[in-house]
């Protein structure tokens, strides 16, 4: 596989044994989409292969930084009508953090991603090579929305009818990983 091209991979993720994430996507390579590990793995393959590869924490998640460990005072947490229990999952001033113990009026809130320090085990199958612009777009759209989308294509122009969220973001996002432009049809 080459920079840039876009496939279709069916995937699973696991962690410690256990599934973190599985299905499809379609994804260009090397642009930053997936993480690192996954980035330069896809790099060795073709379409059709099957393959299993570990990815270490460096080159996932990042390793686990004990400063995203942090103290809060129960009073500030209830002040906002929040109840902190253990194994809760909080967002803090737009960063998401899970509660690991409430004691003696002090909150412990680890904010490192949940799979940080981790190393990473995937089972993949580059299904297919995906080189139809329309079949980009709405693979695209699939992926990062988990909506369907239908695609036209008229004059060289693109079409999309569909019901998702943040079209705006979408049409910055197609732009950006095709350098193509989307018109949002109404439904």
């Amino acid at each position: 596989m080459n920079k840039g091209e876009f496939i279709e991979i069916e995937y699973e993720g696991k962690a410690n044994g256990e599934t973190f994430d599985k299905g499809d996507s379609v994804i260009p390579i090397g642009k930053g989409e997936v993480i690192k590990g996954m980035d330069e793995e896809l790099l060795k393959h073709k379409v059709g292969d099957e393959f299993e590869f570990d990815i270490p924490p460096e080159k996932g998640y990042g390793k686990r930084n004990p400063s995203l460990i942090q103290i809060i005072p129960l009073g500030e947490l209830l002040k906002h009508n929040v109840n902190p229990r253990p194994g809760l999952v909080l967002n803090i001033n737009g960063v998401l953090g899970k509660v690991l113990s409430v004691s003696g009026g002090r909150v412990t809130i680890d904010f490192n991603h949940p799979l940080a320090g981790k190393v990473l085990h995937y089972k993949v199958k580059i299904k297919k090579e995906i080189k139809d612009e329309k079949e980009k777009i709405k693979g695209t759209i699939k992926t990062l929305t988990d909506k369907d989308v239908n695609v036209e294509e008229k004059d060289g122009k693109f079409y999309v009818k569909g019901e998702i969220e943040n079209k705006d973001l979408m049409k910055e996002k197609i732009k950006e990983l095709l350098g193509v432009e989307i018109q949002w049809m109404k439904n």
